[in-house]
């Protein structure tokens, strides 16, 4: 067979060689391409795997929830507000459940609940407007205490006002307390006649705690009350089956808050008004009051002229019993032979308090003639007249007249300083929101008169059918803050 040309060989085999060249360079190609893709697709995830521990790392936390002033509160302390503030509802739980009894039992049955809440806490749990308030008003009471009256906190006061409102369920022993005296208790003899030598045995000596201990006291106290709580705590969660998620130190840090607020609100009144610029109020606020009825019962439908007849016909009765108390009855005697209302005789007459205007500690308003004659009275005298209302005729006595006491005085006038000086706090110093809260709504004033029911001067016997009248009151609004 004849050869082909040398020329056509060596021309075919660059052709091959081309072409495996060309081959291997698609391959090199594809390989370079999926290569940079996966390069790419691998880098895309380590960034946002970055990115994303960044945003949870130090973004989330360090997000901004609210500030006050400078004060930032950020994400991370957000969570330990909202842990402290359950740390306060368990501490406050825990106390009562101490109380005994269906009432104690009932606040031990909520623990768990708390104990849920807290361990929903988290960085990515929605926010708590309530919480985020809470903080704004405790900055305000610190940075205000502080700009306008240098008040710092005071760990012996705090510690003061927690073993006051603790100690009565965590006694704590006083190793300082005085030593039990020795008694000395008799021996019988041998034969059991007379007494022989006594013998002195000591009897233990109880210490009730005291409420308000000084400063110095306070604090070696306090952290034995805070010992019992968290035992308190441990032991009623582990016999619900419950493992407790709070430390001591939780609730150290919690009450610390709690009575760093109490003790600088306390240093803020006294600053608002100091005692030695107050002026008691000799002005009435309460009247107590028993009486003696007797009832006058019109049909319905009876008309003014028959009614009045009513009462004047039942008008000597009355008349008489006043007499009887001037001849040196006695009235609560006489309240139990005679008077027709059911309610008050088993209180021997008593009525609720009310105040210059007939408004009772029930809600209810006293008839206008009633108030009107005991405020014409001195305190334990009687009328000497009887009193007409729309339930018969009364002989009134004015038991008592209430006047508060210095100190009731003082602390209501320190406690509406106290809330004009802070409803003003929010105006000095700025308070601003990462997101506004969800607005709530306010009541507001009415100028419509509020009908408030009338006070039973009458109690009936059970079963009678009663129909008591209305007395209309208009009540001022008062003007918001």
């Amino acid at each position: 067979m004849t050869q082909p040309p040398h020329d056509a060989r060596e021309q075919a085999r660059r052709v091959a060689q081309i072409r495996q060249e060309s081959r291997r360079d698609r391959e090199g190609r594809r390989r370079r391409i999926v290569l940079t893709t996966a390069l790419s697709a691998i880098g895309v995830a380590v960034v946002s795997l970055a990115i994303g521990a960044l945003y949870d790392l130090v973004y989330v936390p360090n997000q901004k929830v609210a500030s006050v002033g400078e004060v930032v509160l950020n994400r991370t302390q957000y969570v330990q507000e909202k842990r402290m503030t359950l740390t306060t509802s368990m501490a406050q739980n825990v106390l009562l459940a101490e109380f005994g009894g269906s009432f104690g039992t009932n606040y031990a049955q909520q623990n768990p609940f708390i104990e849920d809440e807290i361990a929903k806490v988290s960085l990515q749990a929605p926010v708590d407007d309530l919480v985020v308030q809470d903080w704004i008003n405790r900055e305000l009471i610190r940075i205000g205490a502080k700009t306008e009256f240098n008040i710092e906190p005071d760990q012996g006061r705090m510690d003061q006002l927690l073993v006051a409102d603790f100690s009565f369920a965590f006694p704590v022993v006083d190793p300082n307390a005085p030593t039990a005296t020795p008694i000395p208790e008799p021996t019988a003899t041998a034969e059991g006649g007379s007494d022989a030598e006594a013998t002195e045995t000591v009897q233990p000596t109880a210490v009730p705690p005291t409420a308000t201990p000084d400063a110095a006291k306070a604090q070696t106290i306090a952290p034995n009350i805070v010992d019992q709580l968290f035992t308190r705590y441990q032991t009623s969660l582990n016999q619900q089956g419950v493992t407790p998620k709070l430390t001591r130190d939780d609730f150290v840090v919690a009450l610390n808050m709690q009575y760093e607020r109490s003790m600088l609100i306390e240093k803020i009144k006294e600053n608002l008004l100091p005692e030695s610029q107050f002026t008691v109020s000799t002005t009435p606020t309460g009247y107590e009051t028993s009486h003696i009825l007797v009832r006058v019962d019109a049909p319905e439908g009876t008309s003014d002229t028959d009614r009045q007849a009513l009462f004047d016909a039942a008008k000597p009765r009355a008349e008489e019993l006043i007499v009887k108390l001037n001849d040196g009855a006695d009235f609560v005697t006489l309240v139990q032979e005679e008077s027709d209302d059911f309610t008050s005789k088993s209180r021997d007459g008593a009525m609720d308090k009310f105040d210059a205007t007939g408004k009772s500690i029930a809600g209810t308003q006293y008839d206008p003639a009633f108030v009107a004659a005991t405020l014409a009275l001195s305190e334990g005298a009687y009328t000497s007249e009887p009193v007409q209302t729309a339930f018969g005729w009364h002989i009134i006595r004015l038991d008592r007249i209430e006047v508060p006491s210095f100190e009731d005085q003082l602390s209501e006038a320190r406690t509406n300083a106290y809330e004009v000086w802070f409803n003003g706090l929010d105006e000095k110093y700025l308070v601003s929101y990462a997101t506004e809260p969800t607005a709530t709504l306010e009541a507001q004033p009415t100028d419509e008169a509020q009908v408030l029911p009338t006070a039973p001067l009458a109690g009936y016997p059970t079963g009678t059918p009663t129909a008591i009248p209305t007395v209309t009151v208009t009540v001022t609004p008062t003007a918001k803050p």
